[in-house]
């Protein structure tokens, strides 16, 4: 069983066909209104659509225009921080966040994370505003203890065959939180340095819960059934 916890589709709609056909449950990020157009159109009844301002685009997105899609997705996300991957500044990104941060809460829905960088400044954030989060692809070694001891959930993603941090969380994520993804086609050929085209993308997924079935002693297909059950619970 194939599950994928947080992915982008590209505006080619390869992902999602793969989805669909083979019935894969997956998150599906939306970070703007066009992108939410497109993806719900796309998938299928096994797929939910998360929707989002990235920190990226903090500085361009302004989430009190965009209520409607708050309130039309079953979750908030992918929202965060990052110093790591963008040049937008911390000060513009923090209210964005926050913003975000208290919409969900007001909304009674999940969040997902996304802490590149700031896993440290975002803790207290989530501590103001009590929900149920999942942080996508966390890639630090600090601080794993204190997002597990809030009760996050934590995916592992691609970078799990050559990340020691990634690794470390692979092994003590508590197994009733513990998610795969993929971040779709393009990380899948980011973080393991070639091109993985579409078609390849079930082959990765399964290279990945491989990886993480290993580390905790565990069989493939049990860990691929216990994400899947993850997903549908965090979901609920």
């Amino acid at each position: 069983m194939l599950s994928d916890a947080h992915c982008h589709y590209d505006e080619a709609g390869a992902l999602a066909a793969i989805h669909r056909a083979n019935h894969v449950p997956a998150l599906v990020n939306c970070g703007d209104p066009a992108e939410w157009a497109r993806n719900a159109a796309a998938i299928g009844p096994e797929q939910r659509l998360s929707f989002g301002v990235h920190p990226w685009q903090s500085d361009t997105l302004d989430p009190a225009t965009l209520t409607k899609y708050y309130q039309a997705a079953p979750v908030i996300g992918e929202i965060g921080l990052d110093t790591v991957w963008t040049k937008v500044p911390l000060a513009q990104q923090l209210p964005v966040f926050e913003a975000q941060l208290a919409i969900a809460a007001r909304l009674h829905k999940p969040v997902v994370l996304h802490t590149k960088g700031c896993e440290q400044e975002i803790l207290p954030l989530l501590k103001r505003y009590p929900n149920q989060y999942f942080v996508h692809w966390y890639s630090a070694l600090a601080y794993q203890a204190d997002y597990l001891a809030l009760g996050c959930y934590m995916s592992i993603g691609p970078d799990v065959v050559s990340d020691s941090a990634v690794r470390a969380l692979a092994r003590t994520v508590p197994a009733n939180r513990l998610l795969l993804e993929s971040d779709g086609v393009a990380s899948l050929s980011w973080a393991w340095g070639h091109e993985v085209a579409p078609q390849d993308y079930a082959a990765g997924l399964h290279r990945c819960a491989a990886l993480v079935a290993a580390l905790r002693g565990t069989s493939q297909g049990w860990l691929q059934a216990l994400a899947a059950h993850n997903l549908a619970t965090f979901l609920q």
